[in-house]
């Protein structure tokens, strides 16, 4: 162990036993990209991490030993995994992926939404065994999922999608779903704007244009028969002080570059939103894995010293990931502390650190070098294609992935020759 070794795409099991002898793995410089990081651990990790400070996060996983749910911190400083793991005291039905979670940095609990409905807490800053149970249930409607967010800033947390009408405690603050309307016509009126949406969505707080918003992207929904595919609507909240319950007002919805799913999303200080790898539909086929960095330009200021448009979607050409892969994202800066790096956990087991020195580069000055494409703006959705399977975390595909890529620019942009691409895949495509 220590050494970085090739990870098969997708070969996705249960998380193996956490060894109980510490072991500091070494990093070592990927072959494939000179400022990346990178290990193996000893398990996968399917759920996403939580970042408890700067230095400490809280890994999720079930040892297939004795069928229980554990956790153990991961050292983000020194890139070291405890020696020590503690034991959940739940049913025996609890099941991570089943559950959305966020972390309360003000009590050090962290709070699940099981099975769309229970609440659930647990203390992980004083290593507490036992889940609590706690009284009340979540009610959404029009077949969506709840996801649960904490703001830093307002010291609160938000259900996404719970109605009023849930029974639950008066810490939490419902933002339903139902409020999000949209007009259709003079005879039908309005409809909701948001239906069968928030299954392993990504939520996330952004400080934009003035506001405090709350994000709510991709995952995955049904669209026939209980097929199921990427997503890539991006509803906006945004957040009032006022005590105006026209909630309604506060709703917009946006786009993501392409539907995806199982991607790793962080928030660079307002600026940027950047997105990691994950599973994409793109207008002629569903790439299971890319090895892809996309990003969201959030600023207006920074969009004009970077000569960028705001509000617009673009790639990175050639800054890649080392590898296609499915990733869970952490990024430590906060406020005026800038992280070095940008953390990466896949889903297979494998840490990553990248620099963001390198990343931002590409982003400020790429227009004029080649390494940055630009996408499409965040109002409008990208062509896909129909699945003809399912895509999920439960049902992971097999091995093999192909390679095979093609383009078609919908922005009418040459496509970049491959050896102009990432040293690792020929060029992106284009939708």
């Amino acid at each position: 162990m220590g050494q970085l070794q090739a990870i098969e795409p997708f070969e996705c099991c249960i998380p193996a036993s956490i060894a109980d002898d510490f072991e500091e793995r070494p990093k070592q410089h990927l072959s494939k990209n000179d400022n990346t990081l990178g290990f193996n651990l000893d398990f996968t990790i399917l759920t996403p991490p939580i970042l408890r400070d700067e230095h400490t996060l809280t890994l999720l996983y079930i040892d297939p030993s004795d069928n229980k749910p554990k956790y153990t911190d991961f050292d983000l400083k020194h890139a070291t995994l405890s020696s020590t793991t503690t034991t959940i005291e739940c049913d025996s039905s609890f099941n991570f992926l089943d559950t959305v979670y966020a972390f309360n940095s003000h009590d050090g609990k962290l709070y699940f939404i099981e099975k769309n409905t229970s609440m659930l807490s647990l203390d992980i800053r004083h290593k507490h065994t036992q889940m609590i149970r706690l009284d009340g249930r979540v009610v959404t409607t029009n077949n969506n999922h709840a996801q649960i967010v904490y703001s830093e800033k307002r010291k609160k947390l938000y259900i996404m999608g719970a109605e009023q009408k849930s029974d639950i405690d008066a810490n939490f603050e419902c933002v339903p779903y139902s409020t999000a309307q949209k007009f259709v016509s003079a005879s039908e009126g309005y409809l909701p704007l948001i239906e069968g949406f928030g299954f392993g969505a990504t939520a996330m707080t952004v400080s934009e244009g003035g506001l405090d918003w709350i994000y709510v992207l991709c995952g995955e929904h049904v669209v026939d028969n209980d097929l199921t595919a990427p997503n890539d609507q991006m509803f906006r909240y945004a957040l009032s002080d006022d005590g105006d319950d026209e909630s309604s007002q506060r709703w917009r919805n946006s786009y993501f570059v392409q539907p995806a799913f199982m991607h790793g999303v962080i928030n660079y200080h307002d600026l940027y939103l950047f997105s990691f790898g994950g599973l994409i539909s793109f207008s002629k086929r569903v790439e299971p894995a890319v090895d892809t960095i996309y990003v969201l330009t959030l600023d207006e200021e920074e969009c004009k010293r970077c000569e960028l448009e705001k509000a617009t979607w673009y790639e990175l050409r050639t800054v890649r990931l080392p590898h296609k892969g499915n990733f869970h994202a952490v990024y430590t800066g906060q406020g005026k502390r800038k992280s070095k790096v940008v953390h990466l956990f896949s889903y297979q087991g494998e840490y990553l650190q990248m620099e963001m020195a390198q990343i931002l580069k590409a982003v400020q000055t790429g227009l004029a070098t080649g390494e940055l494409v630009r996408r499409h703006e965040w109002n409008i959705c990208g062509k896909t294609v129909l699945p003809t399977r399912s895509y999920s975390i439960k049902n992971m595909v097999p091995k093999g992935v192909d390679e095979e890529v093609d383009s078609d620019d919908e922005d009418g942009d040459n496509d970049e020759p491959a050896q102009q691409a990432a040293p690792n895949e020929a060029a992106t495509e284009q939708d």
